[in-house]
Order: structure tokens, then C-alpha cells, then sequence
């Protein structure tokens, strides 16, 4: 009899450790102690920095435009927010250029009547909100953020509703003339890492609201997002000829960004938000030797490979944001990859892992 207690010991402690492993990460312990939740992310991250050293093949129309010291010194005089009327002046460039879509991971709450008016080549004058307004709509492919509720959390309705009275909508001046508002919102997890986002949000005022790297993608691969497929564990996006994109999401509509771009990639088509606007101040002043001239000599400063020709941007998916540090237009997070990241990038990794069939898949808890 005590032969066999003790063969049974290991047994017991066994069928106990596998017992309480299921128990706690139930809904009903995870989501109060989520300290398996901890553990599973803090390998997760380390899994994601080993993968940066394996390269996966990205997307090669990806641009980034960054607001960065080099700005701050071109456009002396000027601090931030600037102008409405600098931002219809980048507009116009690359529109010019030929890009394809362009997405601002900035936020224009309102409209500011104390901007300086522009003077037009026919020396009519436009409002500084109307000019920048104006050009969004003529190039037709301008997504502005947005940042609607996207945490997903259950609470009551009176703190959904002093939620959504803290929103950041363009004015209707901004928004009917984008060709749509992108979700640029970063939900942390408890330990202060972004690492997942949500493909969508419906605001009960606006309506569904897509996030910006989705619909650069959707641009990309012409999604019909008007019509998504949603099932258990999944959001299925149809496009043309057959193109279609599953992607994982979570019991609380998140799926895992798929980080293989960072900032310093130099895959990406990179360059100073301020370049640009000396680059269109050289356009419309009808001097294209000079403008000529002036790319070849960013493309010398940058060592940005992938400026090439006279309109580097063309056809490229650009990311407007902030690479600015001590700044009130600084933009940082901690990230899987890095503890103090520039978190505009999840919008282009977004993007590429749409772009690329390339998604994050968890196991299923049976597996765990």
C-alpha cells in the first residue's frame, strides 16, 4: 500500500500543476491575474526581436515622411502645430508626385482662423484651414486620423460616454473632403507595450472607423472594406481577382502587429517633412532644374537608396508622423522590438502585413 501511494505522488502533483495552469488562465482568473497573460508576453517579445534578425519580405511601396529636427530647421520661425497651410503644401507635393495614398498620424482637432491666408498664383487668397482643405480634396487619396475608443474594455454607459466626449474627430471642413478617417489610437497592454491593435472601430456617431495601416492596404489591394466577413477568430477582406485576406483576431477583436519595419528601415522610402516642402516652394515656383537639384542632394544626406528619379514618391503608400524627441508633437512608446519606439510605424507594419499575407496567429488555448 505505501509502494503504491508513492507511484501515485507524481501523478497527483502532475494532474495538480496542469489543474491550476487551466484554472488560471481561464477568463475568470486571466482577466483578474493576468500573470500567465505576463509571461506568455514577455517571451512573446523576445521572440519578435530574434525574428528581426531573419528578415521577411515586406512591401516596396511603403513611404515615411517624418516631422524630425531637420524640419524643425527648415521651416525656421514655425512651431508646432504648424500651419494648416504647410500640411496642404506637402499634400500637393505629393500629389504631384503621384503617390498613391497618404495617411497623417496627426491630429487636427479643429479649425484654426488665426492661420496666415496663402496667396495663390493668381494672387486670389484662401484661408489657411481652406487651402489645406482644399488640397486634401484635390488629391483624393488623403486618409486623417482619427482616434475613436478602441480598447474594446466592457464598462458602463456612462463611461463609454465620457469616452467618446473625449474623442479627436477632424472637423467636417477636414473630413469630407479626406478620402477617409484612419484609427491612428494605441492600446497598451498592462505592462505598457503595444503590441496588438484593432482592425476596426464603430463609433456610434461616425460610424465603422478602419485603422489607418488597414486602409493603406486596402488602398494597396483594393479591399472592399465596406464589406468584411466577420466569423469566430477571423476578419476575411475581399478585393479583386480573387485576393483575399484572413486576419487572427483575438476574443476582443485585437490581432498582433506584425512588426518587420522598423522606423530606421531602409526599406523604406524615407524623407524630412521639411524637405518636401521646399521641394513644392521649387515646383510651384516653376524652377524643375532646381527641384531636380535639390532631390539629388536629400538623397546624397539621407543615403536613402530608395529616392530615386524626379518623383520618388510615386505610387508609394505614405505615412506622415512624428520622429521627434522632447517635442509636444513626440510620439513614443515602448514596443516588442524596443522600449522607447516611435509608434508611428505600427501604421506602416500594419499595412505591410495586409499587404503581405503575414499575420500573427496564436495558438489555441487547447494547445497551451
Amino acid at each position: 500500500m505505501k509502494l503504491k501511494s508513492v507511484k501515485l505522488a507524481p501523478v497527483l502533483i502532475a494532474a495538480f500543476t496542469i489543474t491550476l495552469a487551466c484554472l488560471l488562465q481561464s477568463p475568470f482568473f486571466n482577466n483578474r491575474f493576468d500573470f500567465l497573460q505576463q509571461l506568455e508576453w514577455k517571451t512573446y517579445d523576445q521572440r519578435v526581436r530574434l525574428a528581426q534578425k531573419f528578415p521577411r519580405p515586406c512591401a516596396t511601396n511603403l513611404a515615411f515622411v517624418q516631422i524630425d529636427e531637420v524640419t524643425l530647421k527648415t521651416l525656421s520661425g514655425l512651431t508646432w502645430p504648424f500651419p494648416r497651410q504647410i500640411h496642404g503644401k506637402l499634400v500637393r507635393d505629393l500629389a504631384a508626385q503621384g503617390a498613391k495614398s497618404v495617411g497623417f498620424d496627426v491630429l487636427f482637432p479643429d479649425l484654426r482662423g488665426l492661420d496666415s491666408p496663402v496667396l495663390l498664383q493668381d494672387n486670389s487668397i484662401v484661408e489657411s484651414d481652406d487651402f489645406f482643405a482644399q488640397q486634401v480634396r484635390l488629391a483624393g487619396h488623403v486618409i486623417l486620423a482619427v482616434e475613436p475608443d478602441t480598447t474594446g474594455r466592457s464598462t458602463s454607459p456612462d463611461e463609454q460616454a465620457a469616452r467618446r466626449s473625449q474623442l479627436v474627430f477632424p472637423p467636417p471642413l477636414f473630413a469630407t473632403n479626406a478620402m477617409a478617417l484612419g484609427a491612428i489610437t494605441a492600446t497598451s497592454e498592462s505592462d505598457g507595450v503595444l503590441r496588438r491593435v484593432k482592425p476596426f472601430t464603430d463609433d456610434p456617431e461616425h460610424g465603422r472607423i478602419w485603422h489607418m495601416g488597414i486602409l493603406l492596404a486596402a488602398e494597396e489591394l483594393g479591399l472592399d472594406l465596406s464589406k468584411p466577413v466577420l466569423e469566430s477568430g477571423r476578419l476575411i477582406l475581399n478585393g479583386p481577382n480573387g485576393v483575399q485576406r484572413i486576419i487572427p483576431v483575438d476574443n476582443e477583436g485585437f490581432f498582433c502587429i506584425e512588426w518587420s519595419m522598423p522606423p530606421d528601415d531602409r526599406r523604406l522610402t524615407r524623407l524630412s517633412y521639411g524637405m518636401i516642402i521646399l521641394l513644392d516652394e521649387l515646383r510651384q515656383s516653376g524652377k524643375p532644374d532646381e527641384y531636380r537639384q535639390a532631390l539629388e542632394i536629400f538623397r546624397r544626406e539621407s543615403g536613402n537608396t530608395n529616392l530615386v528619379g524626379d518623383a520618388p514618391f510615386r505610387g508609394k503608400l505614405v505615412v506622415v508622423g512624428s520622429k521627434l524627441v522632447g517635442n509636444n508633437v513626440t510620439d513614443r512608446g515602448a514596443t516588442p522590438i524596443n522600449n522607447h519606439d516611435f509608434l508611428v510605424s505600427k501604421h506602416w507594419n500594419v499595412a505591410n502585413s495586409v499587404i503581405t499575407n503575414q499575420f500573427i496567429r496564436r495558438t489555441p488555448p487547447w494547445f497551451d
